[in-house]
């Protein structure tokens, strides 16, 4: 049976789409998809820390090697927890250490605006990040304290 179809020159660009989103949804139902949410699952974990090999991972490598093991942006990316759309939790650690100085110390000087700045930053990655810096500021107390008794 042969059909014809007329396409107005107006409405070509969304009958070559329509196609192309018809051959990518039967590509997918072929390799076992059921749900658009599978496919978005798959490419989400595909693109992110899960997609790495797990060594190179910063919390599997904590637990493996220990916290000295780790380079700040690493550290930092745990403290994090996750990244945003498109962005690991590593590079948007890296991309806030390149913004403070590239230092710790310019991170320890940082506040909830200047952290807030970064696209994937919100109150809560904020929080966690200057309550770890309190936390490191304040066990240096403790130690310097220590130190001076000590002598």
């Amino acid at each position: 049976m042969r059909t014809s179809l007329i396409v107005f020159e107006d409405h070509l660009e969304e009958f070559i789409q329509a196609f192309s989103d018809l051959f990518h949804s039967a590509a997918y139902q072929g390799r076992g998809y059921q749900t658009v949410m599978d496919i978005a699952q798959e490419c989400r974990v595909s693109r992110g820390i899960k997609a790495m090999p797990e060594e190179l991972r910063p919390r599997e490598k904590l637990y493996a090697h220990g916290a000295a093991a780790l380079n700040n942006k690493e550290l930092l990316a745990i403290l994090l927890g996750s990244g945003s759309p498109g962005e690991t939790a590593i590079s948007l650690a890296q991309r806030i250490l390149d913004g403070s100085e590239g230092s710790l110390s310019g991170l320890s000087s940082s506040s909830f605006p200047s952290l807030c700045r970064f696209k994937g930053m919100g109150l809560a990655k904020a929080s966690s990040i200057l309550a770890a810096v309190e936390l490191g500021r304040r066990l240096f107390g403790v130690v310097n304290a220590q130190l001076k008794v000590a002598l």
